[in-house]
């Protein structure tokens, strides 16, 4: 099983995308009439970038380059007073708005000015977070049932996951026990 994952925007800007001939989602539908059983397509609501805000303690261990303030009491307090509930409650770009992005960008000062209090404005906007720094961000952000409760999109992904590793095991077994 395939399985694509797609930043969905909203309705319009998807719109405007399957009206594009060579558009990611285009591309993909082909490949899903193709062969359905094997390829599935999940959106991710908001922004990929708030399965991030999962876990603000993890984000906190990336800027400090510490994975051992997990077992801190005051940077657990600290993640957790800017630890969201549901990240699906993020609202979406808009303008004017706050979008996941700047949740973490806004965060990651926090974060910043806690780790160097010393640190100029400009110094803290030189180290703040930018997208390219997602990839790095995630390896140590925990992904656990707690989490993944925190974020819909995620949580849509984990139980496929779970769905296909379910058919794979009883695949598995069938053969086995032939």
């Amino acid at each position: 099983m395939v399985v694509f994952l797609l930043d969905f925007d909203g309705i319009q800007s998807n719109a405007q995308r399957k009206k594009e001939p060579n558009s990611h989602i285009n591309k993909i539908t082909a490949v899903i009439n193709k062969i359905p059983n094997k390829v599935k397509l999940l959106y991710i609501h908001k922004e990929i970038e708030a399965w991030l805000l999962v876990d603000c303690l993890g984000i906190c261990c990336y800027f400090k380059n510490d994975e051992a303030i997990r077992q801190n009491k005051e940077w657990i307090r600290f993640a957790k007073n800017h630890q969201l509930g549901k990240t699906d409650l993020i609202t979406e770009a808009e303008r004017g708005g706050s979008n996941a992005k700047e949740h973490l960008v806004k965060f990651s000062r926090q974060i910043i000015k806690k780790i160097k209090p010393k640190l100029t404005k400009q110094g803290i906007a030189r180290e703040e977070y930018t997208e390219d720094m997602s990839k790095l961000v995630i390896q140590f952000v925990h992904i656990n049932q707690e989490t993944i409760n925190r974020n819909d999109s995620l949580k849509e992904f984990a139980d496929l996951l779970y769905k296909i590793a379910k058919k794979s095991k009883k695949r598995t077994k069938r053969v086995t026990e032939k």
